[in-house]
């Protein structure tokens, strides 16, 4: 969506001029001083590819229900199987033993597994669509990228990019974790299910484990938001599934400025989430991810994406992104805005799509089920204004239970005796 792209459009100037864009007289987008000057990075290329790619693949879900592509299974076979023989031969020309030879096709598969940070299906309609998946999305990446060659991509991208056939880096980068939260909006009906889906995307242009950890850890973010999770049950999420811990907001900001402009995507995460929990609305994240410093292009479309997905985007600040943008990324970012508000309206209006939607959560979760998680800070709230019986914690219980509402929650109301 937009938030992530607007991110970047905020942080990419500022990541060889640092400024601290917490006040609000300052404006939050930096118009370019020269005229050919780029306003954005490679995170908004990728973004907008993810999006261009899953809807492509939601296109082709007919065909994978049906089972198809016998075609392509076929040479992909074919490609294993050549693989495996030249492996075969290149053990006889180093001196390998009979034993070591004939090691079976299931434990080679069962060692790339245990060795790979994403699992694939084991084949039939999983196997089919996670390789149809992969290949939209491979499809689209190059084909954007080619198009914005000088878009600022690392140099592993860089390779996978423009060397078609190159296996994915391996230098940890922020890059897929900035870019993932389409597939938290594509996929907001299964956790597990997303979760292996951001993982798959980034996985196709760089393996290292913490690259596809961070774009796990975003992609999660988003989906709670989406959601209506508190704050504190994200950072408590974030905390347990992926050991980030968040310090107090100037003790983040110097951890980043300290590493400089870190390619490290466990940081960029971090630093994201610490602006997103401290921001009171949209514009106020997004300031806090830039004035982070570092790599902010990438902390703050981390940032934007979430705080996009539990705020909302004010019209304006949609606008002003959507202006800012080539016609063809333009075009890709509205086609799936455009998809997702209708996935949105059809869920007010189908009861089924609806009890998928809130199901989603319910095995993220061993306490709570899907429809009252997001409570801890509202039931912390309500014990507060039980003890100390004042107006002040009336009205800070009453405001909570308005935000609940507006985000679609739902409240156990508590039964209390009376005399």
């Amino acid at each position: 969506m937009y938030g992530a792209i607007l991110g970047d459009l905020a942080g990419f100037p500022c990541e060889n001029h640092p400024v601290d864009l917490t006040d609000r007289n300052l404006p939050l987008i930096r118009k370019p001083e020269e005229e050919n000057e780029n306003t954005f990075s490679d995170k908004t290329v990728l973004t907008t590819a993810l999006e261009e790619g899953l809807l492509c693949f939601e296109r082709r879900m007919p065909e994978i229900l049906a089972g198809k592509r016998d075609n392509t299974g076929k040479r992909d076979n074919n490609r294993d199987n050549s693989r495996r023989e030249e492996n075969k031969n290149e053990e006889k020309r180093n001196g390998k033993n009979d034993r070591e030879e004939s090691k079976s096709e299931e434990e080679d598969r069962s060692e790339k597994k245990a060795q790979d940070p994403v699992r694939p299906g084991s084949g039939g309609a999983a196997g089919l669509f996670e390789e149809i998946l992969s290949e939209e999305l491979t499809t689209a990446f190059r084909r954007f990228g080619t198009a914005y060659p000088l878009a600022g991509y690392t140099m592993d991208t860089s390779i996978w990019l423009f060397r078609e056939g190159t296996a994915p880096g391996t230098q940890a980068e922020a890059g897929p974790a900035a870019r993932v939260s389409p597939i938290a909006w594509m996929f907001q009906d299964d956790l597990y299910m997303m979760r292996h889906m951001a993982r798959l995307q980034a996985s196709l242009t760089n393996r290292s484990k913490e690259t596809v950890r961070a774009a796990d850890a975003a992609a999660c973010l988003v989906f709670l938001a989406l959601h209506g999770c508190t704050k504190d049950y994200m950072a408590a999420f974030m905390g347990k599934e992926f050991g980030y811990r968040i310090p107090e907001e100037e003790a983040m900001r110097g951890e980043v400025l300290s590493g400089g402009r870190s390619p490290d995507p466990g940081l960029c995460v971090r630093a994201a989430l610490t602006a997103f929990l401290y921001g009171t609305d949209f514009e106020d994240v997004l300031r806090r991810a830039v004035s982070m410093g570092g790599s902010c292009a990438d902390i703050a479309a981390i940032a934007g994406a979430a705080a996009e997905a539990f705020f909302g985007m004010p019209e304006e600040w949609k606008e002003t992104c959507r202006q800012s943008l080539p016609d063809d990324l333009r075009a890709a970012a509205d086609t799936f805005a455009e998809r997702m508000e209708f996935r949105r309206r059809r869920r007010e209006t189908d009861p089924a799509a609806r009890k998928r939607w809130e199901n989603a959560l319910i095995r993220a979760s061993e306490r709570h089920p899907a429809a009252v998680q997001g409570n801890e800070e509202l039931e912390g709230v309500i014990a507060q204004m039980l003890e100390k019986r004042d107006q002040q914690s009336l009205l800070l219980a009453l405001e909570m239970l308005r935000r609940r509402m507006q985000q679609k929650g739902r409240v156990l109301v508590p039964l209390l005796g009376v005399r």
